[in-house]
């Protein structure tokens, strides 16, 4: 953003405020003919139910099989990020 010269010229596709409660933002920055789309997928992937015999501490699982369905929506990117890092930190996942 400190690049461009005419801020105005950069919006939110939109019109919506930048939140961590909606799960897509297409920035546009018109000086440089640049858009920037943010997904949010909590995992990737999608929830899955509980196999039968699971302990009963297990209240949910993970359909590795199963892209999320905003995934659809990276199919043409030119580039793809992925921000992983707070999953690796201790009590995320798992009880280290």
């Amino acid at each position: 953003m400190t690049g461009v010269e005419d801020k105005r010229s950069v919006y939110e596709i939109n019109g919506n405020k930048i939140t961590t409660q909606i799960r897509f933002l297409g920035i546009r920055f018109d000086s440089y003919n640049l858009r920037i789309d943010f997904y949010r997928s909590v995992f990737l992937v999608l929830p899955s139910g509980v196999p039968k015999r699971s302990p009963r501490t297990v209240k949910w699982t993970l359909g590795l099989d199963r892209l999320d369905n905003v995934a659809k929506e990276w199919i043409d990117s030119d580039v793809l990020i992925f921000n992983t890092g707070q999953w690796w930190m201790p009590g995320k996942l798992h009880a280290m």
